[in-house]
């Protein structure tokens, strides 16, 4: 059988970015011949796959049998991609509120940039980013360190990665309260006059392929010391 093979520094580059491989399969070539080789990846101008000795051969869709390529596009989009994870704090906007007698109260909302880059040469889809903002929020007169932390998740659902593409979107704002005492000015609960602020703590991010987790971010790891507020309180339900 005719391989069509590329540059071997190249391809063995892109078959390490791959989170994990396909197991061993028999193939067979339109003559009807057969060999043994993993998936690497597949896509819609050919087939790459990973011989017994770590050779990685790039084979044009047309040599490969139709029960072969029906077989690598449905166990390619099994296998996990590799994808860098940015994750960046930003303020969306601001405003300013002076009617208050004696006070200044400014109302902010906050939250995070999540970008994914794809470190594998093929396109990926039913990727899914779960993400939960951390927050501290007080009242008048109260001190935010002294404040529960409050969790607020959030999700988004990818369609398609592109090879080597990136997505990039925002998570939902967190929105906090800067309180300032004008000159002169104090709180009559508490006798003093320090402003009082709320605080968006950090973010826990994760991103999967189907059910598998192929990439994690955090601001903070005592967030994943307490656990994903959501299976915590799935599993307490199912007590």
């Amino acid at each position: 059988m005719k391989r069509i093979l590329l540059p071997l520094v190249s391809l063995v580059g892109a078959a390490l970015v791959l989170a994990a491989a396909a197991p061993a399969h028999i193939w067979t070539d339109v003559n009807g011949q057969t060999f043994s080789g993993e998936l690497v990846s597949s896509n819609q101008a050919e087939v790459s796959i990973r011989a017994a000795n770590g050779t990685v051969s790039r084979y044009a869709r047309s040599l490969l049998s139709a029960k072969d390529l029906a077989y690598a596009d449905q166990a390619g989009g099994a296998i996990p991609i590799d994808v860098k994870l940015d994750v960046s704090r930003v303020k969306f906007n601001a405003s300013d509120d002076n009617s208050h007698e004696g006070q200044t109260i400014t109302t902010e909302a906050w939250g995070y940039d999540i970008a994914l880059t794809s470190k594998t040469m093929r396109a990926a889809s039913n990727l899914r980013v779960e993400y939960q903002l951390y927050v501290r929020q007080a009242k008048l007169g109260e001190i935010i360190s002294s404040q529960p932390l409050l969790n607020r998740p959030g999700s988004k659902t990818i369609g398609k990665l592109d090879a080597g593409g990136k997505i990039s979107f925002k998570s939902d704002p967190v929105t906090t309260r800067l309180v300032k005492l004008k000159q002169g000015y104090y709180w009559t609960e508490t006798g003093h006059s320090e402003s009082v602020n709320d605080k968006l703590e950090g973010i826990w991010v994760r991103v999967f392929q189907g059910q598998t987790m192929i990439a994690e971010f955090t601001t903070n790891d005592t967030f994943k010391k307490a656990g994903w507020p959501v299976e915590l309180k799935a599993a307490a339900a199912g007590k």
